[in-house]
Parts: C-alpha cells; structure tokens; sequence
C-alpha cells in the first residue's frame, strides 16, 4: 500500500540524464492536490535508438482509499472468473481499459510529470501529447470531439514557442475532466501555468494510453503503474 514519504527528498531514479522523481508531489503552486507516485518510465524511439524523457505518474493521496473501493474483488469478479488477480487483469489488453475507464469516470484524479533526457521544444512536446491520443482507438470512434479536444490543446500551448532543455518539466494535471498544463525551470524554480484543456476526452485519452490497452504508448510505464495499483 501507497505510504507517506517519509521526507520531500524521497525520490526514484528514472534516467541518469535526468533528476531523479519524487515519491511525493506537495504543496506545488501548479497542482491541485497532493500526489503520489505510481509508475515510472523512459520513453524511447527504437528506430533512433534514443531515449527521449523520463514520465512518472502520479495518484492524488486523497483518491487513494476511493481507488481500492472501485477496485474491490466483487467487481473485478464480473469479467468473469473470480481466479484473476487485479494484476493479471490490468495485463490484459481489454480488461485493462475497462478498468483504467472505471477509475477515471469516478472522478480519481493523476498527475504526468515529463522530463526530457535531451534537449528538445514545446512544439516537439505538442505534437507528442497530439499523436499519442490520435494514437487512440477513441480519436477514430469520437473523431468529432476528440479534434475539438486537440484544438484546446494545441491553444495552450499557443505562445509557448523556443527550447525546452533537458531536465526541466512538463507537468499534466488531470483533475475533475481538465487537462491542466504547466512547465517547470527546476534550476530557476520557476513554474508557469500553460492553460488547461476543458475537453474531458484529452484527458481520459492520454490516460488510457499510458495505462491500458494492446499497444499502451509506453510499456515499462504501464508496468510499473500496474506494479503500484497492485500494491494498493
């Protein structure tokens, strides 16, 4: 089970181009809650053979109680057998979704936090957030609001154009159906609060492309989170 962390300098290593992540968020000026750290990552692009940031996800502490109740063994028993852990059924591809949409329809609220190991831009953190939820099965079955999302998106970071070096941080907030984008200077501490994205589906697609499905966008990630829903 998630526990407090006994200090702020509790943090994981993710990458060693990369400070390492904290197992708790709190008292950030960006965020609405506190967090919890649920899986790690490092998304890579194989054909380069590169790794290009680190992402950790994040549960708001409050929701973590309300998170064991949706996640009770009679409810997970109605996909029909009662042998399958939580774990084997956040590993199937179907199931995964199923449950992954339970949790954020009843309101539980995370937190991407996204560090890039090599230099890079907005643009180039845009159109990745952009062609992961286009990546989706929902942006072909709700094409129509899914582009109405990503023209939201594309708006917050209207304005927020030059380098994003290595090491700093693309915080997404995703609480009460926005999507809530800041950037963090870590060697400046300074954090500006990009705009958020009303569209509810930006959100919950992004979400359940990094936890569940066939093809989750990033697979270690996925991992690791269902290694923390586990522990709960």
């Amino acid at each position: 089970m998630f526990t407090r962390p006994a200090s702020r300098l509790d943090s994981v290593a993710v990458d060693k181009s990369i400070d390492p992540f904290p197992l708790g968020l709190r008292n950030k000026t960006n965020l609405h809650e506190d967090y919890l750290l649920l899986g790690h990552g490092v998304r890579s692009v194989t054909f380069l053979g590169f790794k290009v940031y680190g992402i950790g996800i994040y549960l708001a502490e409050k929701d973590l109680v309300k998170v064991k109740k949706l996640l009770a063994p009679e409810w997970l028993s109605t996909f029909g057998t009662e042998n399958h852990s939580l774990k084997e059924l956040l590993e199937d591809p179907n199931t995964s979704q199923d449950i992954i949409e339970r949790l954020i329809d009843n309101g539980i609220r995370f937190t991407v936090r996204i560090s890039p190991v090599r230099n890079t831009d907005f643009g180039h953190l845009r159109d990745g957030l952009v062609k992961s939820i286009l990546a989706h099965t929902k942006a072909k079955e709700l094409k129509e609001p899914i582009s109405e999302g990503l023209s939201e998106l594309r708006q917050v970071f209207q304005g927020f154009k030059g380098s994003v070096p290595k090491n700093h941080l693309l915080w997404l907030e995703f609480e009460n159906g926005n999507l809530n984008v800041s950037y963090e200077n870590p060697a400046k501490k300074v954090i500006k609060e990009m705009g958020s994205v009303k569209n509810p589906l930006i959100g919950k697609t992004l979400m359940l492309q990094y936890l569940s499905g066939a093809k989750p966008l990033l697979e270690p990630l996925r991992k690791s989170c269902i290694e923390g829903l586990d522990r709960l």
